[in-house]
């Protein structure tokens, strides 16, 4: 099992695979898109993955959600039209 997490740090948020870093990005939406991204990479490959999310300011975490992504998605869009 691979487990890609993704976790705040001083630059925004991260996601890891085991010890080492593998991006980082400004919003936790767009990290939890490339996570599930890779994701999807390694299980058409027949590999077993998951996406940990660490919840900002507190102590748990939650599986990474399309919600997330959606939201990535749109902030994209807003950006690349120079909206935001």
């Amino acid at each position: 099992m691979h487990t890609f997490r993704v976790i705040k740090d001083s630059f925004g948020w991260t996601i890891m695979l085991g010890p080492g870093v593998t991006s980082s990005f400004r919003t936790r939406a767009q990290a939890i898109r490339q996570a599930n991204r890779l994701c999807d990479a390694l299980r058409s490959h027949g590999e077993d993955v998951e996406v940990i999310v660490e919840d900002a300011g507190a102590t748990g975490v939650s599986p990474g959600r399309d919600s997330d992504c959606a939201e990535a998605d749109e902030t994209m869009r807003r950006q690349a039209a120079g909206t935001m």
